[in-house]
């Protein structure tokens, strides 16, 4: 080891040390461009319903973050407030808007993709958050658009952070929004999912308009708290490489955060954090990935003696798991504290792939439509938390069932239809019934091959509603 100290003519310890000396300054000089001011998430608006959150994102101030707002409506674009503004699919929509439209998004979205590329490769960014509305046209379609070129084509952390519809707004557009956040799912490293009926749930005696600004702030809380987890200076810090790993192919993510005071303070605010009804159901505890954080004020600091309700935390994980923890003071909380907690990689199958796509529905069978519609059922049930009843008795109303010539002359299967409530009737059951009652291999008379002539054809044309007859199931 030399030492520096004992022969200060020694030229060759000076220039050791004027070595030393130029290297340590030139770390220092290098270090100043690694500041706060570097932005490295970068939150995307897409849709009506996207820019509207991000709109209000911005003007809440969330320190750090950059913001991109896509849409195909030109008109609805340029009510933003947001500076950088980009108007998907010219051509496609000549600025007009998706028309409720997905695919026409998809289009939109592709064929601006060299745009998007540049916007989001901007050298800052490392954090890509995408929030849209689900269940419309813009956001809907171009999402994974934008999810597949931020993460596959820039290697970004690509996080979606969408919502789902009030119940109110039909079985039709739910299905259609639950069906997209599983095609999102394949394109980004981890979701989140706002469920508006949720927000109903907590707030009843709001104003509906107010309702809509809750479920945006919920996003605003989800982006600022991982914006503080980056850059408010901790005691034991937690960097963008930590929120990183944390989220990387980490499929459903939540971020929760809560407060408590009193004896139990820490308690509380891990209770309110892994409870909260915004977790759509998610059980933390079956996380594969956690980070925590905790604030509070230096006057007030944690004891040691109030520590318990974090190894407790650990404890009731119920499968090994990463874990990062840091702590921060913030002396605006006074006695309270706050905890925060961002999880991912949880043990959910997904459902997309097992529901079939595209217009096939005049080529299947009986028996698969059953089969699609209790799919289509847990989809709802996974999300809505068994209000899927609520919704899927619409199936039946909207789609008129063929009954075979034997079931319109059964009087036992005419008594248990009658005694159902049409908003009740489930195409499952009447397969159930069906087998029962041994007509499940008959096929309906519109089905059965023809064998008159042409010339009988006219004679026949009276009968034609006679050989098809339908019941609204």
């Amino acid at each position: 080891m030399m030492n520096f100290t004992n022969n200060p003519n020694n030229e060759s310890q000076k220039s050791e040390v004027n070595r030393i000396d130029s290297i340590t300054e030139g770390e220092l000089i290098s270090f100043s461009g690694y500041n706060n001011s570097r932005r490295v998430i970068k939150v995307v608006g897409i849709g009506g319903g996207g820019g509207n959150a991000l709109n209000h994102m911005f003007k809440e101030g969330v320190d750090n973050v950059s913001y991109l707002a896509l849409n195909t409506d030109a008109q609805d674009l340029n009510k933003l407030e947001i500076p950088d503004r980009l108007v998907i699919g010219p051509s496609v929509t000549q600025g007009l808007g998706a028309g409720d439209d997905p695919e026409r998004a998809r289009l939109a979205a592709e064929e601006s993709a060299a745009d998007i590329r540049k916007m989001l490769d901007d050298g800052e960014t490392k954090i890509v958050f995408i929030t849209a509305g689900m269940g419309g046209g813009t956001g809907t379609g171009a999402s994974p658009i934008v999810a597949r070129i931020a993460k596959k084509e820039l290697g970004l952390l690509t996080v979606g952070i969408v919502t789902i519809p009030f119940l109110r707004e039909g079985e039709r557009k739910i299905l259609k929004a639950l069906k997209a956040v599983e095609r999102l799912r394949d394109e980004v490293d981890a979701i989140l999912i706002i469920n508006n009926e949720k927000i109903l749930e907590l707030y009843p005696r709001e104003p509906y308009s107010h309702a809509l600004y809750l479920a945006d702030l919920t996003l605003v809380n989800a982006a600022r708290s991982v914006s503080d987890l980056i850059y408010k200076q901790g005691e034991i810090n937690v960097d963008t490489n930590d929120v990183v790993k944390t989220l990387r192919n980490g499929g459903v993510a939540v971020i929760s955060s809560g407060e408590g005071e009193g004896e139990n303070r820490l308690k509380e605010a891990i209770d309110k954090a892994v409870h909260s009804p915004l977790l759509n159901g998610n059980d933390v505890y079956r996380a594969s990935r956690l980070l925590v954080f905790f604030y509070m004020s230096r006057e007030h600091e944690l004891r040691i003696d109030e520590m318990a309700p974090l190894d407790a935390l650990s404890a009731s994980m119920d499968r090994s798991f990463e874990y990062i923890q840091g702590h921060a003071f913030d002396d605006s909380l006074g006695e309270k504290v706050k905890f925060t907690i961002l999880a991912s990689g949880f043990d959910l199958s997904a459902t997309e792939h097992s529901i079939r796509q595209g217009n096939m529905e005049d080529r299947l069978t009986m028996q698969e439509r059953a089969n699609r519609e209790e799919q289509d059922r847990e989809l709802l049930n996974r999300y809505y938390e068994g209000k899927d009843g609520q919704l899927l008795g619409s199936i039946g109303q909207s789609r008129p069932f063929i009954l075979f010539d034997e079931e319109l002359d059964d009087e036992r299967i005419i008594k248990i239809l009658d005694s159902t409530p049409a908003a009740l009737r489930r195409h499952d059951e009447l397969e159930v019934i069906r087998s029962e009652y041994a007509f499940s291999k008959v096929k309906p008379s519109f089905m059965r091959k023809q064998t008159h002539s042409k010339e009988e054809d006219g004679a026949k044309e009276h009968d034609k509603g006679e050989e098809s007859r339908l019941i609204t199931f």
